[in-house]
């Protein structure tokens, strides 16, 4: 049994102070802000964190017209360009 076993610090080969476990061990699929989009072919992913205000509880899984509705295409680009589920999570 090894020493660093449970130890918030101590990530695998890496030191990580407290405040920036959550940064570093969550990926962006896992957070609230990354949602499905539903469109009439396929099903993409996105990263609504900078629409936060639109929702109280984010959906999981949104149809495209909805969110061109809510952003517009520009906003729905955006949306569309940080969707990368293995990058580090932005909360």
């Amino acid at each position: 049994m090894s020493i660093y076993n449970n130890n918030k610090l101590w990530e695998g080969h890496r030191v990580i102070l407290p405040e920036f476990r959550e940064k570093v061990i969550y990926k962006c699929r896992d957070c609230r802000y990354h949602i499905l989009i539903q469109g009439k072919e396929e099903v993409r992913q996105g990263c609504i964190e900078k629409y936060k205000e639109l929702w109280s509880r984010p959906p999981e899984k949104i149809d495209v017209l909805i969110l061109l509705k809510l952003v517009g295409e520009d906003g729905l680009q955006e949306i569309l360009s940080r969707a990368n589920p293995e990058a580090q999570s932005c909360v």
